[in-house]
């Protein structure tokens, strides 16, 4: 795999949570979301070559995904429980979706997932863990 394969990889791997997270503040279900995220990564994958190194994948990922999001919103405006657009944006304006909160907000899970006991923190993973 050549070095700018690597470095997608590689940022995908640490963000896709954090834009996952996004994308789930916008939409009504998991998944959606899950749906969302895939076009998500599809995109940013062909657009790589358009990223800038050095700035921000994180909020250039999000912006990414708030183009699915509308996307997705227009291919299901005619469901009955979709979001009106002025709601997306005001949800996607209110997100504190930088990185340092993402972060910060896993390190405190992290904290709090050492107090419990292992089989607690177990089962845990079980109901929670991807796959």
């Amino acid at each position: 795999m050549d070095e700018p394969r690597r470095d997608f990889v590689r940022l995908m791997t640490r963000y896709e949570r954090l834009v996952y997270s996004y994308i789930l503040g916008l939409v009504p279900n998991w998944s959606d979301a899950d749906e969302i995220l895939q076009e998500t990564n599809i995109r940013l994958w062909e657009e790589f070559d358009k990223f800038v190194p050095g700035t921000n994948f994180a909020a250039w990922a999000i912006r990414v995904a708030h183009f699915q999001v509308l996307t997705w919103r227009k291919q299901t405006s005619r469901r009955r429980l979709v979001f009106d657009q002025r709601v997306i944006d005001v949800l996607a304006e209110e997100s504190d979706w930088n990185e340092n909160y993402f972060e910060a907000r896993q390190r405190a899970l992290g904290d709090c997932m050492s107090e419990i006991p292992d089989h607690s923190r177990e089962l845990l993973r079980q109901c929670y863990a991807r796959g």
